[in-house]
């Protein structure tokens, strides 16, 4: 639902600690659009085989999921790039579900 685009940033500083790729403080949502690469997606990438900045950016990413579900209220969605590129209706379709979820509890 294209409606709920206005109550999402791009690229907002959160936490004062990262800048995340989307959030909407309306629904408490944060969401993370993961490069297989750079995230090191597990279904393409041998965790054994990563290169340093992988390492380093899947153990940020680690710290960052972490301190999101422990020290904050907001629901942290994390896609990988593969599949954004081959399903961004589901994605869309389960965001809205998400930030419906309030007007179902």
């Amino acid at each position: 639902n294209r409606n709920l685009l206005q109550y999402f940033q791009q690229h907002k500083p959160i936490f004062k600690q990262w800048q995340a790729d989307f959030v909407s403080e309306k629904f408490k949502i944060i969401i993370e659009a993961d490069g297989d690469y750079w995230h090191a997606n597990p279904e393409v990438y041998d965790k054994n085989k990563l290169g340093y900045l992988q390492q380093k950016r899947v153990k940020r990413d680690k710290e960052i999921n972490d301190f999101i579900n422990t020290k904050t209220d907001y629901l942290l969605l994390r896609f990988w790039e593969n599949q954004i590129h081959s399903d961004i209706s589901g994605i869309g379709d389960f965001i809205e579900g998400c930030c419906n979820r309030g007007e179902l509890e």
